[in-house]
């Protein structure tokens, strides 16, 4: 309400109530300088009674109108918060007050970057004691514990965000590439999920064979194999001219294993079978 009808309301009670008085006060008799002195004051405390009033109203809504605004906004800001609480679950957490702490998490799943961030926010509001820097690394829990981080969000001291392994969506189009419509005389497909994660494919040309790796943006890196076979009849595969005497086998299983001097250091499962094991 604003001053014009606080006015308005004090000048109208002020004047009704100092002619009811004055015109009552005049059938009793009384004269003319009791009627007006008296209505007067009579009229100017109703008239402070009754602002009074109005003032009391208009905070009153004003209050309530703030607080539905606010409770609008709260009720914005909570429906945009996702409870990503059943995505993760905190292993190691050790403070080292006051430098750092640092927070050990695997995902049941693979987060957007943007879900990545709330989780981290939820962590790091989680501090009992205050300390300068805040290290949060996760794996997926798929990954061995050794393995490399799949993403962090640390707080060094401010927070940055990073996704070292694939996003969801980067991951569902190594899924849905179609390794059958794209090679012909196909070997096996892996799913890599270790260093950078990528879709590697063996297959033939012509009696010659290759190994390509398809990454997440569908770009392919192509190399020229020699292919022979293991004293127990597995494919071997490997680089001519290979300096580094690293080299694939293809095991009866399908399963592709990754060799070097010191012996098989890596094995992947078939790309069918990691789907069905990351579905």
């Amino acid at each position: 309400m604003n001053d014009n009808v606080l006015l308005m309301v004090f000048v109208a009670v002020f004047a009704g109530v100092w002619w009811f008085v004055s015109k009552r006060l005049a059938k009793m008799g009384k004269g003319a300088f009791l009627r007006h002195f008296l209505g007067g004051v009579l009229g100017l405390f109703s008239g402070l009674v009754a602002l009074s009033l109005a003032f009391g109203l208009s905070g009153e809504t004003s209050v309530t109108g703030q607080d539905d605004k606010g409770n609008q906004s709260v009720d914005s800001a909570s429906s945009t918060h996702q409870d990503l609480s059943n995505h993760y679950e905190v292993i190691s957490d050790q403070v080292n007050a006051p430098f750092k702490r640092t927070v050990e998490v695997v995902l049941h799943e693979r987060v957007s970057e943007d879900q990545l961030e709330e989780i981290g926010r939820s962590i790091k509001a989680m501090d009992d004691e205050e300390v300068e820097r805040t290290f949060i690394g996760y794996r997926l829990d798929s990954q061995p514990s050794d393995s490399a981080y799949w993403g962090t969000t640390h707080y060094n001291p401010t927070l940055n965000v990073v996704i070292l392994g694939l996003t969801p969506d980067e991951y569902k189009a190594l899924q849905d590439f179609d390794v059958a419509g794209e090679y012909q005389e196909i070997m096996g497909s892996w799913f890599i999920g270790r260093g950078f994660p990528h879709l590697l494919v063996a297959y033939k040309v012509d009696g010659e064979s290759f190994i390509d790796e398809v990454y997440a943006d569908l770009s392919t890196s192509s190399s020229s194999m020699v292919e022979s076979r293991t004293d127990d009849g597995n494919i071997r595969l490997e680089k001519p001219n290979n300096e580094f005497g690293e080299y694939f086998v293809i095991d009866s299983q399908g399963n592709l294993q990754f060799w070097s001097k010191n012996g098989n250091y890596f094995t992947a499962s078939p790309k069918a079978d990691s789907e069905q094991a990351s579905s």
